[in-house]
């Protein structure tokens, strides 16, 4: 509720005295020049003069004593500095959540602001109106939070860094933002905080409200299309399918043209009709003997509000056969790796063999094997030695397979009902799958009595171990031998970026896999450049991708290549929530400025300057009218 207050009450009330003397000017009788008058016919205007003249009736009846007294009154009002009390009242700490996604970037008109724009001119509206003893606190949210400045009552600093703040191409999530309020609020408590976005938002919110939230939406409904997905996928014939997810808003252009570039050259371009909310995926083949750094790139006919979803972008490189090391002792596996076209299979025709090489897969069954630098490794009838305590083999007894993980992608489409394995492995007493598990070993095919199957991995790479040999075991003459290579195969693909490679969506890369303590160069779309170093399991995390782009990261003769952009069919669309609900709360959504303390200062000076002229022309239209009237 709004309530009256004054900024210096008593002071400048006292120039208020100043209408004592300006009365008293009105009391004083005017003096009378002697006149001799040819008849007494003119005594009656004489004492109507004396009538009039007399105090009270003068001061009854002159216009311009009260037009005076109204301009010192407001005056005096002004120089008290009122203003209207917002909500929260006088000496309030009130947090500002700004939304900052890529959707705040929309325009409801080509060249109309944008919505960043339309909460900036409120947001500075509520600084400019600061009450003395207010304070605010600015915190800017897209994908992650963070703070622009702490409670103050400093109008430039509050608005310096309402300037910097641009858009994240991101999408938005208030979680964070709120548990930053909240984390304020136990430090510095306060009673409500205010929340300006487009409503662009997830319905709900899992975070606890212990405070009041103003919800403040900006922004019209606009046309807009946009790219929501893109990805690339191997052929067998090495050569890349690329396909591009398109949708729209409710509200779309009448048409638009996809362009696939790389290096600023045109590869391929293909026409859109889009449909208001439809989705259209299409489609391009691109040779894989050369690596290509891709930009998606859509152009509509008529006015599109949002650009930064406009674009995506792949890193593809050159297609290769995929290394793979078996020995020659394995006959059943490595003919299974020779039936791929897609594999290069070690040692190759007279023992040739890619010495000290990296491979991506590795089959092996003896310590030698063991240890080939490979990113996925199956190793037969080998006990890791950190698991050796856990388990133990015999020859005699036979093991049947019970249960296996089937969502395992290595396990995918392979069948182990009725495999006959004549070695026994069973659990140690007292171990279980859990003493597994806190080695870092996860069992993918169990039997009655133990594990049959591990694996332990890393992003970036696996290694399995099957804990009999197959040699001792129906699996060589089961279909699902051959299925298991390729799928091991396809997992390492998978890994070297050679079967599938997606654009990532903006916000956090993925952890990349250097040398553990590598310190890694990360070069940005727009060219600048900052570092990153390796944990001790050598991956690099938390990178950030505000933007789309390609984003490069290299560390010595090692750089992996990583294309981004928007990539959120929500913010595509442009869509506003009418709700907000944070767990048990609701909080709707309004259109209303923002409460804040509203300045009548200036009115009141606008005011006495309005009556003033007023006075001055009513005046001094007929002067000789007025010229004969008593003054003070």
């Amino acid at each position: 509720m709004s309530s009256l207050g004054f900024h210096t009450a008593w002071p400048a009330a006292a120039l208020a005295a100043i209408a004592i003397p300006l009365i008293a000017f009105y009391f004083l009788k005017l003096k009378r020049e002697r006149a001799e008058v040819p008849s007494l016919v003119l005594w009656r205007q004489v004492m109507e003069d004396r009538r009039v003249n007399s105090p009270f009736q003068r001061f009854k009846r002159n216009l311009l004593l009260w037009l005076q007294l109204l301009i010192l009154a407001l005056l005096v009002l002004a120089a008290m500095q009122p203003f209207m009390h917002g909500r929260g009242g006088r000496g309030s700490l009130v947090p500002i959540l700004i939304d900052h996604s890529a959707s705040m970037s929309a325009r409801a008109t080509a060249n109309g602001p944008t919505r960043l724009d339309e909460a900036k001119k409120t947001i500075r509206a509520r600084i400019d109106n600061l009450a003395p003893g207010d304070q605010l606190c600015l915190i800017a949210f897209a994908r992650d939070a963070r703070r622009l400045t702490g409670f103050t009552d400093d109008r430039r600093e509050l608005r310096s860094a309402l300037d910097d703040l641009t858009v994240d191409d991101t999408p938005s999530d208030p979680t964070s933002a709120l548990r930053l309020a909240q984390a304020l609020g136990r430090t510095k408590p306060f009673e409500r905080a205010e929340l300006v976005t487009d409503g662009n938002l997830p319905e709900r919110v899992d975070t606890e409200l212990a405070f009041a939230l103003d919800f403040r939406r900006v922004g019209m409904p606009a046309p807009n299309i946009g790219i929501t997905a893109c990805d690339a996928m191997r052929r067998t014939d090495a050569r890349w399918d690329v396909f591009v997810s398109v949708e729209s808003a409710a509200e779309a252009p009448s048409g638009a043209t996809l362009e696939l570039l790389s290096g600023g050259r045109v590869l391929d371009r293909k026409p859109l009709l889009p449909t208001p909310g439809g989705v259209e995926r299409i489609g391009f083949t691109l040779p894989g003997d050369e690596a290509l750094e891709l930009e998606a790139r859509l152009i509509s006919d008529g006015f599109d509000a949002l650009a930064a979803d406009d674009r995506a972008f792949l890193a593809l490189p050159v297609i290769r056969p995929m290394r793979v090391h078996v020995p020659e002792r394995l006959r059943a596996w490595r003919h299974a790796a020779q039936s791929l076209a897609s594999a290069q299979v070690f040692p190759g025709e007279g023992g040739i063999d890619a010495t000290g090489a990296a491979f991506d897969l590795v089959i092996g069954d003896q310590d030698e094997d063991e240890a080939i630098p490979a990113t996925v490794r199956l190793m037969i009838g080998r006990v890791p030695k950190p698991c050796a305590p856990l388990v133990s083999i015999a020859d005699e007894g036979g093991s049947t397979v019970v249960d296996y993980r089937r969502a395992e992608p290595a396990l995918s489409h392979v069948m182990l009902d009725d495999l006959l394995i004549t070695e026994r492995v069973r659990y140690e007493q007292g171990v279980g799958e859990k003493d597994f598990e806190a080695l870092g070993f996860e069992v993918l095919v169990h039997s009655e009595r133990g594990p049959l199957m591990i694996k332990r991995g890393s992003p970036g790479s696996a290694a399995y171990h099957l804990l009999f040999h197959t040699d001792r075991s129906t699996l060589p003459y089961r279909v699902a031998l051959p299925v298991l290579v390729a799928n091991l195969l396809s997992e390492a693909m998978q890994a070297a970026g050679q079967r599938e490679v997606r654009c990532l969506a903006t916000g956090i890369l993925p952890p990349v896999a250097f040398a553990p303590g590598a310190t890694a160069t990360v070069t940005m779309p727009d060219g600048q450049r900052s570092e990153a170093v390796a944990d001790r399991e050598g991956l690099v995390s938390g990178v950030r991708s505000l933007h789309a782009g390609i984003y490069h990261l290299a560390s010595g003769a090692a750089r992996v290549d990583l294309g981004a952009g928007l990539l959120d069919a929500e913010e595509t669309r442009l869509g506003s929530v009418d709700r907000l609900q944070v767990r048990e709360v609701a909080v709707h959504a309004s259109g209303e400025a923002l409460p804040s303390e509203r300045v009548l200062w200036p009115s009141c000076a606008l005011a006495a300057l309005v009556v003033c002229l007023g006075e001055w022309w009513y005046f001094n239209r007929r002067p000789q009218a007025w010229s004969a009237r008593p003054s003070p």
